[in-house]
């Protein structure tokens, strides 16, 4: 039996992204509201100052500061109250060194006024007099034209993941239209005589296919779509078959089951198969997922062979086809997928390879605390309940209790 040859988990990824970076993705634009978690395909740059015009940053009075100099609360600083400023209008009143206007939170600030004063910090007198109890400095409580960012200022990167937390401040400098690369397509491809699809009943000896749903969620969770879902049996014509139509289809193939070395084990070669194919890897030095495929296959598509198991096609997924989604798509940032925890317990791995540990998380006294989770590889319940992986680099060959680990969230 001719067994594949292992490469590190580092040095494939290094390879993934040197053979498909060359291959970026073409560019679209879509509206704001559809551009959460897409990558910007080119640089945003503010067409404007942010704010537009200088703002109170309290409920307060604005007024000239140089006229609260030696404010006590036993020897206020005294104003008129001259005006008021409303929300969404621009101020049309002045303060003066003795006359202050009514400002509330997000408002213009009136002319002559350098600073705001807090309404705590203040008290209404008889006859429309506001005293002021300390003394304040310019620039207090207010919010300067272009202090959030100036015209023509770079606002995100070209390569940046549009998270949530970045689509406000788009919107608030006017963009209705964002330039984005196009989504990767990617074919789920299950293969085996033991699995059935969706909705039909498993007879003796088979099994649902469990692998096909997850490995679309966790597609679309990178920011990918799916093109279709296949299935094939352990057969060469049939697998090679469902193979070209997959890549045609799409950008990139996750082919689940089938790549490891047993009698009924086709990928490898049926991959081989393809017209232009060039095996980059079978075998990696990832625990689970030793026996996963990667091809690369004119045009920068790509085919990945995926172990059955659910644990591992996952640690394959996150290790592997992250690289070539983040090569593809030009993305210069990965999300935030990694935490710190403490470990709960000990924990061995393989000499020379890269473990990931499926574990939960929970937490103490304001802690992460990581506890793996054991179990058989085809568990499919087990998986369910972890919250991400605990990943040890090959030259560590273990962890004792209480030890600082990186955790891969799911």
């Amino acid at each position: 039996m001719k067994f594949f040859r292992i490469v590190s988990a580092a040095a494939l990824r290094e390879t993934i992204r040197e053979t498909f970076g060359a291959f970026r993705l073409s560019a679209e634009t879509v509206p704001l509201r559809s551009a959460a978690s897409r990558v910007l395909a080119s640089d945003m740059i503010s067409p404007e100052d942010a704010p537009a015009f200088d703002r109170s940053q309290v409920d307060g009075y604005a007024l000239p500061s140089a006229s609260t100099t030696g404010a006590t609360e036993s020897i206020p600083s005294v104003f008129r109250l001259a005006g008021r400023v409303k929300m969404g209008e621009a101020a049309t009143v002045t303060a003066d060194t003795v006359s202050c206007i009514y400002v509330p939170t997000g408002a213009m600030m009136p002319g002559g006024a350098d600073c705001a004063a807090k309404i705590e910090d203040c008290e209404e007198l008889p006859d429309g007099m506001i005293a002021v109890f300390r003394p304040h400095s310019p620039g207090e409580n207010v919010l300067r034209r272009g202090d959030d960012c100036r015209e023509g200022m770079l606002v995100l990167a070209k390569g940046s993941v549009l998270f949530p937390r970045r689509i406000a401040p788009l919107a608030a400098l006017g963009f209705m239209e964002i330039p984005v690369v196009r989504k990767p397509r990617y074919a789920v491809v299950s293969t085996g005589d033991e699995i059935v699809p969706e909705g039909i009943p498993p007879a003796p000896g088979q099994i649902r296919d469990s692998n096909a749903p997850s490995l679309a969620a966790m597609t679309e969770a990178m920011g990918g779509e799916i093109s279709g879902f296949s299935r094939s049996n352990d057969d060469e014509n049939s697998l090679l078959q469902v193979l070209r139509e997959a890549v045609e289809s799409s950008d990139c193939v996750l082919v689940s089951g089938g790549s490891s070395v047993g009698e009924r084990d086709h990928v490898r070669r049926v991959i081989g198969e393809l017209p232009g194919s060039r095996i980059l890897a079978h075998g990696v030095g990832l625990k689970p997922g030793k026996p996963a495929i990667v091809a690369s296959l004119p045009g920068g598509k790509a085919v990945f062979g995926l172990p059955g198991h659910p644990a591992s096609s996952a640690a394959v997924f996150l290790a592997l086809v992250g690289a070539y989604h983040e090569s593809v798509t030009g993305q210069t940032e990965a999300p935030a997928r990694t935490v710190r925890a403490r470990l709960d317990g000990s924990l061995r791995s393989s000499a020379g390879m890269e473990t990931w540990q499926p574990c939960t998380l929970s937490e103490q006294n304001s802690e992460l605390i990581a506890t793996p989770l054991f179990g058989r590889s085809g568990s499919v319940t087990l998986f369910s309940r972890a919250d991400g992986f605990l990943v040890l680099p090959p030259e560590v060959e273990g962890l004792e209790n209480g030890a600082d680990v990186s955790v891969r969230l799911l």
